[in-house]
């Protein structure tokens, strides 16, 4: 049976969990986001995660070390995967994200959070992985959402989400209405 997390706020979320990491779809809202949570150190992370290692801190990188830090977690947890970045954004190796899912799904009591600005590749993924031993339809600790604005393309991919073969999913506004100076403010 499904232990899911009782619902509390987002100050409750714990850092990410970066299996691999590359460039965030919203870097503007997670940094945001994390600062609100206190996690200063994830605000340096391309540097802390790339010192010497290239030119580009947002270079796709794979971090096969972290795949099974959820499985010695002892308290349940929400978590940020990757900090954002789009793992179906066709850089990642299919059997790498696969590695990745498998994990999530056998880690049910946390909740694994994704996001995504390619939900028809994400559907795709899903639907060409159940022979690969992944669920037709994702457990309701994976929620995937994708960020959308007021454009076309972007409503449409409200649309695709409505289809993703998944039982959490999530539209998050990416243009807010009016700056804030926190997004937890009262």
């Amino acid at each position: 049976m499904n232990r899911m997390i009782p619902r509390r706020s987002l100050r409750d979320l714990p850092q990410g969990w970066y299996p691999f990491s590359a460039r965030p779809i919203m870097p503007e809202l997670e940094a945001r986001v994390l600062a609100d949570l206190g996690d200063t150190w994830t605000l340096r992370l391309p540097e802390r995660l790339t010192a010497g290692a290239s030119a580009d801190p947002f270079a796709l990188r794979l971090w096969p070390e972290r795949l099974e830090d959820p499985a010695v977690w002892k308290d349940p947890r929400i978590v940020l995967v990757a900090g954002g970045a789009d793992p179906f954004d066709g850089a990642l190796d299919p059997a790498y994200l696969r590695q990745i899912f498998k994990l999530m799904v056998a880690s049910q009591e946390h909740v694994f959070v994704l996001l995504t600005n390619r939900i028809d590749k994400a559907a795709l993924f899903v639907h060409l992985s159940r022979t690969r031993g992944l669920p037709p339809i994702l457990p309701p600790n994976i929620a995937i959402g994708t960020p959308v604005g007021t454009s076309s393309p972007e409503l449409a991919r409200v649309e695709l989400l409505r289809h993703l073969p998944a039982r959490s999913r999530f539209a998050l506004e990416s243009e807010p209405a009016e700056p804030q100076d926190s997004l937890f403010s009262a």
